[in-house]
């Protein structure tokens, strides 16, 4: 891994270029943490409707199949945004101070927060009448984005922990593990279907 250069540009651009960094790290980091609980509830109504594991869904055999993969679908669109959307993003903050990356992150995390719940208040008028795995989709939308708060609140602090100690500057992307874990681990918690 090549170091990351402190940055060339002074003055607003500069923190243009900050607020850019920290806005992608958190689109990627929101994303892949959507993505991966989209498709685990994609193969959770699978298997239910299967009857492989105990999950009474009260949907046909192609209700099912169907259900499971529109929500596959929009799962690994999530995780294509975070594939093809760079991670490399979050190396970006390293060569910003860690006080400033810490207000990039938290920044960051609240307004992919506040889109996401946006996007499941627009969605849920249009779900209604849909099956209710796909209904669920919309609720683990909402749960991502109320642990988006969580994370800018103590995912992004655990970050700039490991930027203050300069361990990012030698393992560049290790401050993003805490951010996922606190991001999966909170939408966990929130969501309940």
């Amino acid at each position: 891994m090549r170091a990351m250069a402190a940055p060339t540009v002074a003055g607003w651009r500069r923190y243009l270029e900050l607020v850019v960094a920290g806005l992608r790290a958190m689109l990627d980091v929101a994303m892949m943490v959507l993505g991966v609980a989209l498709v685990g509830l994609a193969v959770t109504v699978v298997l239910g409707g299967l009857g492989i594991i105990g999950r009474e869904l009260d949907l046909s055999t192609a209700a099912t199949l169907g259900s499971g993969l529109v929500i596959a679908v929009v799962g690994a669109f999530g995780l294509g945004i975070t594939s093809e959307g760079s991670m490399r993003a979050a190396y970006r903050l390293v060569a910003f101070e860690p006080l400033e990356a810490l207000g990039a992150r938290a920044g960051g995390a609240f307004v992919m927060a506040v889109l996401l719940l946006v996007a499941a208040d627009q969605m849920q008028p249009l779900v209604v009448d849909l099956t209710m795995p796909i209904q669920e989709s919309v609720e683990v939308i909402r749960a991502v984005g109320r642990a988006g708060f969580v994370t800018g609140f103590l995912g992004a602090p655990l970050a700039w922990l490991i930027d203050w100690r300069g361990w990012s500057r030698r393992w560049p992307g290790l401050e993003t593990v805490p951010v996922y874990l606190v991001w999966a681990l909170a939408t966990m918690l929130f969501f309940t279907p």
